[in-house]
């Protein structure tokens, strides 16, 4: 299982770099779209579960969670800006071979994306989706 935060929020993130078992806040700005992801530090009960199951952890920026967010409308799921991180990462993964390397992403993988969220600000989803996904 991989943890999928903002690049700017990134407390799990951090927390698995450090690796000694504690908790560690974030180290960016606090600045993402993704509000439902948006947590400067783990919580406690959450770390301990997660450091047990988790296998690795990592960040996307808005404008890679956007472009997920596109691509899911394409097929018509509605997904929210927090919603759509993991799908996400795995989309940013799909023409980036050291991004699916580090994920040890091949054709015999199995992989489940968990969609948490609809469109949370549906004024934000409606600009997103303005956009056209990426070819």
């Amino acid at each position: 299982m991989t943890i999928v935060e903002p690049a700017e929020v990134a407390c799990f993130y951090e927390s698995f770099k450090i690796g000694d078992g504690k908790i560690h806040s974030a180290t960016g700005n606090g600045q993402t779209m993704m509000a439902g992801l948006n947590c400067a530090t783990p919580c406690e009960l959450a770390w301990k579960i997660l450091r047990r199951h988790a296998t690795d952890a990592a960040t996307i920026s808005d404008d890679v969670a956007a472009e997920g967010m596109r691509v899911l409308a394409s097929q018509k799921i509605i997904s929210g800006e927090s919603g759509c991180a993991g799908f996400a990462l795995l989309n940013a993964a799909v023409d980036n071979h050291e991004l699916r390397t580090t994920l040890k992403l091949d054709e015999r993988s199995k992989i489940l994306v968990i969609n948490t969220e609809g469109d949370t600000d549906p004024d934000n989803y409606e600009k997103i989706l303005r956009k056209a996904v990426s070819s």
